[in-house]
């Protein structure tokens, strides 16, 4: 009797056991019932997942921490890359370059250096054509921002042929390179000396980024010949801040790429004073950029404007106009029109010219006469009318 007590007692106490043990869910439980039912990680907010994450497991919460960081800090520098602040570029500024003094034209030296340091900017020095575009490279791999508008001003007169060549050949690298910043553009100008060149002294294009727009306009103009060494900086200077279409907000960037310094009035209508002054006027900061050419430029000490050794006549002319020099001696005369492009050139011995101009349209137009020397110089406008 006791023995079935005791065996009816220990199959009750089995019993309960495994009861309890079915109340608990198994670890291995893979029943996808509760795992639909209770979807834990997604019902639980963001705030509560990453903390849970973080204490289930931190190394991995550590990690992911740790990536946002360095992608963060990776556009940061990215955004550097592309800033250049105003205490960057002055200290850049402030590098005064080495040159040999009997290479260029020290009146011209002073009076770049002069007008970049009045105007934010530095001059640079080319002994060829090559040196000119390590020049504006330098320029605008370490002095271009995000929203920034740069002008080539650039000396169209007879020295400058081969530099002229080298910035056409360059634009696309040029191009290419600033393709990389957001609301950059560019623009391309020529000046002369207007006392010699009248309307052909000065011609530009407006800001744009495309580059076939530049490369047009500079398939059209050619350098043009000039008697004396200054040209008219400064009035293209101030003519390219009036009137080119700058974007409002943009930093402004100059570069000016010749060989001889500026008229002075009277030859000029501006003094150098007068344009830091419109510059500064304009209430955008200029960086001004000088790109100095070993002068090549023979310096004429007198140029006889009140006694031209040339008449010309008819003017207007129809068919034939004529030249009449007043000495026997080899001299070159040239046609251009208002774009620069020489239409009619030819050297002569003789004192008596007579050259057809009924192949040309009715308009306006440039001659200039000249002699090996340059010491002798005629240019005028010349009118064809049929």
């Amino acid at each position: 009797m006791i023995k079935l007590i005791y065996s009816s007692l220990c199959i009750i106490g089995l019993l309960f056991i495994n009861s309890c043990d079915e109340a608990q869910p198994s670890a291995n439980n893979t029943n996808p019932v509760s795992e639909t039912t209770v979807p834990a990680t997604v019902r639980m907010p963001k705030e509560d997942a990453f903390v849970k994450e973080q204490i289930s497991n931190p190394i991995a919460s550590k990690s992911r921490v740790l990536k946002r960081k360095v992608v963060k800090d990776s556009l940061n520098e990215l955004k550097a890359e592309y800033t250049v602040n105003d205490a960057i570029i002055d200290s850049l500024n402030k590098i005064k370059p080495l040159f040999d003094n009997t290479l260029y034209n020290n009146v011209a030296v002073s009076y770049f250096s002069s007008l970049s340091d009045s105007l934010h900017g530095r001059s640079y020095f080319a002994d060829n054509s090559d040196g000119v575009m390590l020049s504006v490279m330098d320029v605008l791999t370490s002095r271009i921002n995000q929203g920034t508008d740069i002008v080539f001003l650039v000396d169209k007169t007879g020295s400058m042929d081969d530099d002229i060549a080298t910035v056409k050949n360059s634009l696309n690298m040029i191009m290419s390179y600033l393709s990389q910043f957001n609301n950059v553009k560019v623009a391309m100008a020529f000046y002369g000396d207007k006392n010699y060149h009248y309307d052909l002294w000065y011609n530009r294009t407006n800001l744009t980024n495309n580059v076939s727009d530049i490369e047009r306009f500079m398939e059209t103009y050619s350098t043009i010949g000039n008697p004396d060494v200054p040209e008219s900086v400064n009035d293209g200077i101030v003519r390219t801040v009036e009137e080119m279409n700058w974007t409002p907000g943009n930093r402004r960037l100059m570069l000016v790429i010749g060989d001889a310094q500026s008229q002075l009035p009277p030859y000029s209508g501006y003094s150098q004073s007068q344009v830091i002054r419109k510059c500064d006027s304009m209430q955008v900061k200029f960086n001004l950029y000088p790109i100095i050419i070993a002068s090549k430029q023979k310096a004429v000490e007198e140029i006889h404007k009140d006694e031209p050794f040339v008449t010309l006549y008819p003017n207007p002319a129809n068919n034939v106009c004529h030249l009449k020099m007043s000495g026997l001696e080899t001299t070159y005369y040239e046609i251009k029109d208002m774009t620069g492009r020489s239409l009619v050139n030819s050297y002569t011995n003789g004192t008596n010219v007579d050259i057809a101009v009924n192949n040309l349209p009715s308009g306006s137009y440039l001659i200039q006469v000249y002699n090996q020397d340059l010491s002798k110089f005629y240019s005028k406008p010349l009118i064809v009318q049929h």
